[in-house]
């Protein structure tokens, strides 16, 4: 009896520790949306929605999408604000996904931080983009060959856990990076590969997915 007590007190604690964090970070969503709820349960939405319009994008596209080659740098979109977007910038994201698998994705897992692959560059990033930037600061990340998909974007939400995370996506983590560029909103391809193209409108969302020779996949997403 005194082990399963000691097994339930460290659950206990392991449970209270995560309703601590859990409670610290929609405080700090709070004074994001200037304490407003209703601002919070928006954008918790507009996230989840997010995530479930990509996944049946990708769906429909691996039943009866089309592909079509695109090069390295070549125009492929316009930034914007579609399918629950809490404004105008480019969701970006890299999988580990062939074209063959294309009916296998999961928005949830076999993503990696995409700045491993893009080239190095230094960038603005905004506050609270990443869990530890409390204020504007320029960062110099990257460390791959891939071009970037806009020319001078601002960081406005990095990979992995942030700040808005956990409140707003299921597994905690943010899968992909969130940039904006208002005085260049081009989209570019970043590498070379087949691109399927999906158009679900201002509700449902417009990205591409591009299939790359290396096995991975970058994805496009809020575009015009």
């Amino acid at each position: 009896k005194r082990k399963e007590l000691d097994i339930l007190k460290k659950q206990l604690e392991k449970e209270q520790a995560t309703l601590v964090v859990q409670k610290k970070e929609k405080e700090l969503f709070l004074q994001v949306t200037r304490n407003s709820e209703t601002v919070y349960r928006q954008n918790l939405d507009a996230a989840q929605k997010e995530a479930q319009n990509i996944q049946q994008a990708a769906s429909i596209l691996s039943q009866a999408g089309v592909s079509k080659h695109v090069s390295r740098g070549e125009a492929i979109g316009i930034m914007g604000n579609t399918g629950f977007s809490t404004g105008s910038h480019l969701h970006f994201s890299v999988y580990n996904l062939r074209e063959a698998d294309l009916n296998k994705f999961n928005f949830e897992a076999g993503y990696e931080n995409p700045f491993n692959n893009l080239s190095s560059r230094s960038l603005p990033f905004s506050a609270l983009s990443c869990d530890d930037l409390g204020s504007n600061q320029t960062r110099t990340v990257g460390s791959g060959s891939w071009e970037w998909p806009m020319v001078s974007p601002t960081i406005s939400q990095c990979f992995g856990h942030t700040p808005y995370s956990s409140a707003y996506y299921k597994s905690g983590i943010h899968s992909g990076v969130d940039m904006f560029d208002d005085a260049n909103p081009l989209i570019r391809a970043v590498d070379s590969g087949n691109a399927y193209t999906y158009r679900g409108g201002q509700s449902k969302g417009n990205g591409v997915f591009i299939f790359h020779d290396n096995g991975k996949m970058s994805l496009y997403w809020h575009m015009q």
